[in-house]
């Protein structure tokens, strides 16, 4: 019966347990996150407009996006992916969670936004 220590004289076996431990550290590593976090606001008329960065949206695992928006008098088209939604607002604000970078269409008035943006990334 062959021990393990015997085993461990094998070249082949040594190699094969080194690279179990290589593999079994790097696996460790990739979990570890680094969080990121973006807060714009700002005011805008009319026009369109991409809201953040795209940096962001594009390195980044984003697992929480939040857009306010609040206008006295204002109509805007709001486009997130394939979604497109129309709001007027009269003296009132909306709370979304958009499912992807938010494009800002005002049509008429302006607009004041606030968009908060949570992601992690991995090494």
């Amino acid at each position: 019966m062959v021990t393990f220590k015997d085993a461990l004289g094998y070249p082949l076996i040594k190699a094969g347990l080194l690279f179990l431990i290589l593999a079994i550290v790097l696996a460790l590593i990739s979990m570890y996150e680094v969080p990121k976090s973006g807060i714009w606001s700002g005011e805008i008329k009319t026009g369109e407009y991409f809201i953040s960065d795209s940096n962001i949206e594009r390195n980044y695992y984003i697992n929480n996006r939040t857009l306010t928006i609040y206008s006295q008098n204002a109509s805007l088209l709001l486009i997130h992916g394939n979604k497109i939604d129309v709001y007027n607002l009269k003296n009132e604000s909306v709370v979304l969670t958009p499912l992807f970078q938010p494009q800002i269409n005002v049509e008429s008035g302006e607009v004041k936004y606030t968009y908060d943006v949570k992601g992690v990334d991995y090494p």
